[in-house]
């Protein structure tokens, strides 16, 4: 045992670092009598759960030993594990399984075990029955206790653990321990007195006087303990404390502003069941408002006026010229308690943020953050249509350096107002849409998506509201585009910012575009149309996503068309090439998802069959798309509308076997092709990330829409059969299938005949042949049908496909 103690070696002094250092190590373990074992006592535990790289394993040792050590005789040896189960309980690690020895610690006569034992207790005996029912007979030999500090401890442990049947238990101790000499158990006394009461209402009348003798206790702990518990338990069964008014009433006259506050909050919960209380406590609170000099009385008085009294025109009087002096205290916290009181007073009277219109704003401009939210909060809930244009006036400026936060909320905080009963608080529209541009330019990631969608409904909703809406758009388009791209709208934009500064989002940017591509007129479009057209190929919408892309390229559509409608067909061509490069480079850049890719593919066949088809019928075509207006539909009011019956929307899709197996021969044809080129060396590109444009197949019959004729294209030729090949022979445009009844301009109509060949010993059975007879040529359709038109787009080559 004595050659466990290590002590310095005698050349070093006894002050000296070095005997401090081997003399701190000294409690790192616990010798316990009995035995030679080093057990880790609670340090160890905690530093060797911080120290160790998987605190887990380390744990579960130490549980084990914990388990090994709790079961031992010696109450030091089963405090210290104990002691360490406190520690696994607050690193989430069941210890219920230790009840009976924790029962066992609490019957200990030493103070600092039995303090352990309920302190533990308290945490795991409540979901034990079975520990519930033993601990009684323990709790009342400690509270006949001459030790104080074991019948604090007790009570504390009773409050924790107090059921129905422990309640009736211990009824009989707490008459005597509510009027025990020591001020300290009387207060702890009065807290296990209200959990009782909230416990088994069968115990509140009884309970319930014990709590009132008290309110009037010589000890001035006592009588905060006793209001405070009357109040909590008013709350609930206020019957039960009418007794107590008299005696809540006196302590309004206490000098302890606590007491005073208390006992305010106690008589005026029971006015639900004393109503003639009321008049009294008017004139009471009246009083105190006069005389008493504590701020926090006055605020508190002024919160039951707002809650209660907000009918009596005296007290109101009073909170409304008191609230304005709190919100302009230098002290915040009183600043933010009157703002909670004035949050409640507007709630019942709306019209008085015209009087504080002015407090709110300064104090939103000079508080701190906390202030300000609490400020916009007010100004949310409260504003109204006279209002609300002076209060954005001194709001909007903020926004210019403004944190991103700060943003975030004036921003949310104005579109609740405007948004409010569909827009019913804005007057004038074009004063908001002046104010539209700084919100734009300074709105977070966070507020985009709602800021847009704002934007976009004013103008689809108001006709008059629509040019001006046309006007910020192409101004922001113009010299701030960019600008757009940025989260944080205060950082410069370099070559070299960050990306986390960057939103890519587009909300605003498909908003903008949707508005001009909609409404703008004729003389704004002939303005800005090369302006649009430049910033639709600005690389940094390769990164916008897909909502923005497809806005964008619908605005190009639409005011090419609206461009083109008051033009001669000879002076379009050079704005079609530019139309044609900008569909290029989307499908180069930005078609990375199929609904991108079919919509190019869609319009560049419109655009690039401009000469086939009447210039002037085609343009008038495209833009009845576009003419009819926009109305917004309300969401209940979609439900009403229903589909119709000719859909069959439910039933399964019944597929034409014959069409199927020709699709699924082309196919086939279609790789054996691919095979074959890469078998000749034509392999080895990489292929494109979009979907591949579609292509002409060899010897691949196509069905017009409505039993046209079939067609079947001849394959491609290599250098020895081209040889053989008729000069005159006619390859039919990749992608296109002729109509029924329709004839393109400048080209030879071409008639397929397949005919069986007949005793042809060099053919194999089974093959036909295929002759290709050429016609005149006719002329171009004068105006074009519907049905044909959509036939020729949706199977137009994809400008990649070109040539």
């Amino acid at each position: 045992f004595f050659l466990m103690i290590r002590r310095p070696p005698r050349s070093t002094p006894l002050y000296s670092s070095a005997a401090s250092d081997v003399y701190k190590r000294q409690h790192l373990y616990q010798i316990y009598p009995g035995g030679d074992m080093l057990r880790k006592n609670i340090k160890d535990v905690i530093v060797g759960c911080r120290n160790e790289k998987n605190p887990k394993e380390f744990l579960a040792i130490c549980l084990a030993e914990a388990k090994s050590e709790i079961k031992e005789t010696d109450l030091a040896v089963k405090y210290g594990a104990i002691l360490k189960l406190l520690y696994f309980y607050y690193e989430r690690i069941d210890i219920i399984w230790a009840g009976f020895h924790i029962l066992e610690l609490i019957s200990s006569t030493k103070y600092s075990h039995k303090r352990l034992g309920y302190l533990v207790g308290s945490f795991i005996i409540p979901y034990t029955k079975e520990l519930v029912i033993m601990s009684p007979s323990q709790l009342k030999k400690d509270f006949r206790s001459k030790n104080i500090f074991d019948i604090c401890s007790a009570i504390h442990f009773a409050a924790s653990v107090c059921t129905k049947e422990l309640s009736f238990t211990i009824e009989d101790d707490l008459q005597r321990l509510i009027t025990y000499s020591k001020p300290c158990i009387r207060k702890r006394a009065i807290v296990l007195c209200r959990k009782l009461v909230l416990t088994n209402a069968e115990l509140g009348e009884k309970i319930a006087k014990m709590l009132l003798d008290k309110l009037l206790d010589e000890d001035t702990g006592v009588q905060i303990a006793a209001s405070s518990a009357v109040l909590d338990c008013a709350q609930v069964l206020p019957k039960l404390f009418v007794e107590g008014i008299p005696p809540l009433y006196k302590l309004l006259d206490n000098k302890n502003n606590w007491i005073v506050i208390k006992a305010l909050q106690a008589l005026c919960s029971l006015l639900e069941v004393e109503p003639r209380l009321k008049g009294k406590l008017e004139e009471k609170m009246l009083e105190i408002l006069e005389s008493t000099k504590a701020l926090s009385v006055e605020l508190e008085i002024h919160k039951q006026i707002v809650k209660r009294f907000s009918t009596s025109s005296s007290l109101l009087g009073k909170t409304k010229t008191k609230i304005g002096n709190y919100v302009e205290n230098s002290d915040p916290n009183i600043r933010y308690t009157g703002l909670l009181v004035l949050k409640k007073l507007l709630k019942s009277h709306r019209d008085l943020l015209i009087i504080y219109k002015d407090k709110l704003v300064k104090l939103f401009v000079s508080g701190d953050a906390a202030i300000k939210t609490r400020t916009l909060e007010i100004i949310s809930e409260n504003c109204t249509t006279d209002t609300f244009q002076e209060i954005a006036d001194e709001l909007i400026p903020q926004l210019t350096g403004g944190s991103l936060i700060l943003r975030e909320e004036i921003i949310n905080t104005l579109l609740d107002i405007i948004e409010a009963n569909e827009y019913q608080n804005v007057k004038d529209f074009e004063w908001l849409f002046t104010n539209f541009k700084l919100f734009i330019l300074q709105c977070p990631p966070s507020c985009e998506y709602r800021l847009a969608s704002v934007i976009q409904d004013i103008t689809i909703r108001i006709e008059d509201i629509r040019n001006d809406a046309c006007t910020l758009s192409f101004e922001l388009i113009q010299k701030h585009y960019l600008d757009l791209f940025y989260s944080d709208k205060n950082t410069n934009k370099t070559e070299g910012t960050n990306l986390v500064d960057v939103s890519y989002n587009g909300h605003i940017i498909g908003a903008l575009l949707y508005i001009v591509g909609e409404y703008a007129t004729l003389k704004q479009i002939e303005d800005h149309i090369e302006l649009v057209f430049e910033k639709s190929m600005v690389p940094e919408n390769k990164k916008l996503k897909e909502g923005a892309k497809i806005a964008m390229l619908l605005t190009v559509v639409k005011m090419f068309f609206k461009h083109c409608s008051e033009r001669p067909a000879d002076k379009i061509k050079e704005i079609t090439t530019k139309v044609a490069a900008i569909l290029d480079w989307y499908t180069d850049q930005m078609a990375e998802s199929l609904e991108i890719y079919e919509l190019l593919n869609f319009y560049y066949g419109i655009i690039s069959n401009f000469e086939t088809f009447n210039y002037e019928a085609l343009v008038k075509l495209m833009n009845s798309c576009f003419e009819e207006e926009l109305l917004p539909v309300h969401a209940k009011s979609q439900s009403l509308i229903k589909p119709d019956e000719k859909l069959k929307i439910g039933e399964k899709m019944k597929i034409n076997q014959k069409e199927f197996d020709v699709l699924k021969e082309n196919q086939m044809v279609k790789l054996l092709i691919e095979v074959e080129k890469m078998n000749s060396g034509g392999g080895g590109k990489e292929e494109s990330k979009t979907p591949p444009p579609r292509k002409a197949i060899a010897e691949e019959k196509r069905v017009s829409a409505e039993g046209g004729k079939e067609i079947t294209e001849p394959a491609e030729e290599t250098k020895d059969s081209a040889k053989t090949k008729d000069k005159k022979a006619f390859k039919v445009k990749k992608g296109f299938v002729l109509p029924p009844g329709a004839e393109m301009a400048d080209q030879p109509q071409v008639e397929i005949q397949l005919a069986k060949e007949d005793n042809d010993s060099q053919a194999p059975k089974g093959k036909k042949k295929v002759k290709v007879k050429k016609k005149e040529k006719t002329t171009a359709l004068e105006t074009p049908d519907p049905k044909q038109l959509s036939c020729l787009l949706y199977t137009s080559p994809s400008p990649r496909d070109r040539g």
